[in-house]
């Protein structure tokens, strides 16, 4: 499932595009949008960062809209859905597919650290926890999109819901304190008790790790929304599985 998605990724110019607009949108906001760089004069990738969730908020679902929409369209989910493999398998085969040509996207980002080397002497302790950010934001925000793709045939609606999907667990923790001080104390409460305070959210965790502060309470966060939304994907298909069965029999 994972060759199989990856090649069908490279073989036509959709990745490549991808990779290209992602690597120049990136190389514009770090030198480019507005004079923050150049007024810092700091060899580190804080006006990237300024921007980078809202960056991933519009290009994970892209990346995903096809995922499983493409497949339900084309009228492949049938052989998905018999091919000799778990629906884990399935799952984790085309959500590595789709990390993989992340962290490409991820690697040729790089040129932006040696652009960086070039003017000035950045912190590599710094530097890595910026990737390391963008990394684990990126693939829980994937995981998400593929939920979203699940749940149409349309590769347009898969992108809106991507987005709105991604939007609200980035800003989980601003939800949680609106719905708080509008006046709803109780439901604010649950949240916070469940783990959806003021510092929960995709964009807090993001902030937090691109800042340099690593902690293990954050790596778990992000770990854990991608493990629950691939958790939810499989459900997703175990219902499909019931679905297919149920027309067989009739």
């Amino acid at each position: 499932v994972f060759r199989k998605n990856f090649k069908a990724s490279f073989s036509n110019p959709t990745a490549y595009v991808f990779i290209t607009i992602f690597i120049v949108t990136c190389s514009v906001f770090q030198f480019s949008w507005g004079d923050l760089f150049f007024r810092e004069n700091l060899a580190e990738l804080g006006p990237l960062n300024n921007s980078f969730p809202f960056l991933l908020l519009f290009f994970i679902p892209v990346l995903t809209m096809n995922s499983w929409a493409e497949e339900r369209k084309l009228g492949t989910e049938e052989f998905m859905l018999t091919l000799p493999a778990t629906d884990l398998e399935v799952i984790l085969g085309k959500y590595f597919a789709l990390l993989a040509t992340y962290v490409a996207s991820l690697a040729f980002s790089l040129t932006l650290v040696f652009v960086l080397s070039s003017l000035g002497s950045p912190d590599g302790g710094l530097i890595f926890a910026n990737y390391l950010a963008y990394f684990l934001t990126g693939a829980a925000m994937l995981s998400i999109g593929i939920v979203a793709s699940m749940m149409t045939a349309n590769s347009t609606i898969a992108f809106i819901l991507g987005v709105v999907f991604n939007a609200i667990f980035m800003y989980l923790g601003h939800i949680a304190s609106v719905i708080s001080s509008a006046g709803f104390s109780g439901l604010g409460s649950f949240l916070e008790s469940i783990g959806f305070g003021e510092k929960s959210g995709l964009l807090n965790q993001f902030e937090e790790l691109a800042s340099g502060v690593v902690t293990l309470p954050g790596l778990i966060y992000l770990i854990s929304v991608t493990a629950i939304m691939l958790y939810l994907s499989m459900v997703l298909i175990g219902r499909r599985h019931w679905v297919h069965g149920s027309l067989g029999t009739s």
